[in-house]
């Protein structure tokens, strides 16, 4: 089993060495890897013995686990070409909990250190007994957050391309059973089953990096854009002031290049606003505006005498079936319903 760890080990520290030197913007994923790396080379240490003679590494990789969310988060956005928001606050976690074991270590070492001189087979009694089971509950809840969010923001947009979708996949199937194996198996020696389980989610993107290597190389929409944050913040303005006062979005059939005309702003500049600061399509961008719109509308006393293919009109849609489809995707609930709940 040893040998099996640290070949698992030995080939994500490769591959994610590989990808931060690959010319690609999916950086994340390398980091991503070499996090999964620490973690199934502390299992080794632990399950071959050698954690004996470095007991200073114990529980090293507990700190590095705490950015395996934000990385996987990082990754499906940089494949996706999907803004990072708030990148940095990302790792408050990471930090916080790194200082917090480094005073765990500090106090306990002395004990720790007199445990492993009288008799090494002790270290599973105490690792009972070590005050770091708060650890999995903080990462079952940070993961669980990112795992869900993630996966959220996929199945809204799910993407085509087979290695994002076997990434998205793969790592809600590794949350999933670091929980259940955690819940079955809460003592010592439950590590080399999860350490099983990432190992193959590891060889897994190993297969698509070395059968599908162009699906790796992504070129960013708008990576020779001369649009400056400065400049697409004076254009954001000024497309919420239009929409704001104007309400372009309520004419059917609007296209992009008309609203380019009319608010005076180049086509290509107005797509890139609305891609990069919305994370969303122009067509998208309209109907979040439409529905937003016609909930104002179901709600006015004045209008409840209207039919709602009329509301739908006044929002921006020139058929019913639009304007329910679009409206039930966002709210959950059909305008009818929406209608009627809004007047009790």
């Amino acid at each position: 089993m040893s040998l099996v760890l640290l070949a698992g080990a030995l080939h994500a520290l490769v591959l994610g060495v590989y990808f931060i030197l690959k010319p690609t913007p999916v950086k994340s994923l390398g980091y991503f890897l070499l996090v999964i790396f620490t973690v199934i080379f502390e299992i080794f240490l632990n399950e071959s013995g050698v954690m004996k003679h470095i007991l200073i590494l114990r529980n090293f990789s507990e700190p590095l686990t705490f950015l395996v969310g934000p990385l996987v988060y990082f990754t499906y956005c940089e494949a996706t070409n999907r803004p990072i928001l708030g990148k940095y606050i990302h790792l408050i976690p990471f930090l916080l909990y790194s200082l917090w074991h480094i005073y765990l270590v500090g106090t306990y070492w002395d004990s720790l250190s007199s445990l492993y001189a009288s008799n090494y087979s002790n270290l599973v009694q105490y690792s009972e007994e070590y005050p770091l089971s708060i650890h999995a509950i903080l990462t079952l809840s940070q993961l669980g957050i990112y795992t869900s969010y993630t996966f959220f923001q996929y199945r809204k947009n799910p993407e085509t391309n087979s290695w994002i979708e076997f990434f998205i996949w793969g790592y809600v199937a590794c949350f999933v059973s670091y929980g259940v194996i955690a819940f079955l198996f809460p003592l010592a020696g439950n590590e080399s089953y999860y350490a099983i389980i990432i190992m193959l989610y590891v060889y897994g993107i190993s297969y698509f990096a070395l059968r599908y290597p162009a699906s790796f190389i992504f070129k960013r929409k708008y990576a020779e854009s001369p649009l400056d944050d400065k400049i697409k913040k004076e254009l954001l303005r000024k497309l919420s002031h239009e929409m704001r006062v104007n309400k372009w979005y309520t004419i059917p059939n609007l296209s992009l290049d008309k609203l380019a005309v009319e608010i005076d702003i180049s086509r290509h500049y107005l797509s890139q606003v609305i891609n990069e600061e919305f994370n969303t399509n122009f067509s998208q961008y309209l109907n979040e505006l439409r529905v937003e719109e016609a909930k104002k509308l179901l709600k006015r006393p004045d209008l409840s005498h209207l039919k709602l293919s009329e509301i739908g009109l006044m929002a921006g849609y020139n058929s019913k079936s639009s304007f329910y489809h679009y409206f039930k995707l966002k709210e959950n609930t059909t305008p009818l319903a929406y209608s009627k709940s809004s007047t009790l």
